[in-house]
C-alpha cells in the first residue's frame, strides 16, 4: 500500500534532484564560459600560441589547467546529477504505478 509519506518523499527528492541538476549545470556552464573567455585573452595577448589548433590547446591546458580541472569536475558533478534525476524519476514513476494499482483494486 503505498502511504502519503511515501508520494511525498518521491516528490520531494525529484524537486531536490530537479533543482541540484540545475545548479550544476548553470555552474559547468558558467566555468565553460569563463575558460573560453580566458583562452580568448590568451590569444589576443599572445600568452596561449602555437603553430596549429593542437599546440595552442596544450599551451591553453598547460596556462590555464585550474579552470581545466574546474570544468573537468563539474562535468563530472553534472553526469552524476543527470542520474539522479533519472532515478528521482525512476522512483516517482514507480510510486505512481504503485498508487494505480492501488487504485484499481
Amino acid at each position: 500500500m503505498v502511504t502519503e509519506k511515501e508520494i511525498n518523499a518521491a516528490k520531494e527528492q525529484l524537486k531536490t534532484a530537479t533543482i541540484a541538476c540545475s545548479d550544476v549545470g548553470m555552474q559547468l556552464a558558467n566555468a565553460k564560459a569563463t575558460l573560453e573567455i580566458e583562452k580568448a585573452k590568451g590569444f589576443a595577448s599572445g600568452s596561449i600560441e602555437g603553430k596549429n589548433a593542437e599546440l595552442r590547446e596544450a599551451a591553453a591546458r598547460e596556462l590555464l589547467s585550474d579552470l581545466y580541472t574546474n570544468v573537468d569536475n563539474l562535468s563530472v558533478a553534472y553526469d552524476k546529477a543527470r542520474l539522479d534525476l533519472d532515478l528521482a524519476r525512476i522512483e516517482d514513476s514507480r510510486i505512481g504505478m504503485l498508487l494505480r494499482l492501488q487504485e484499481a483494486t
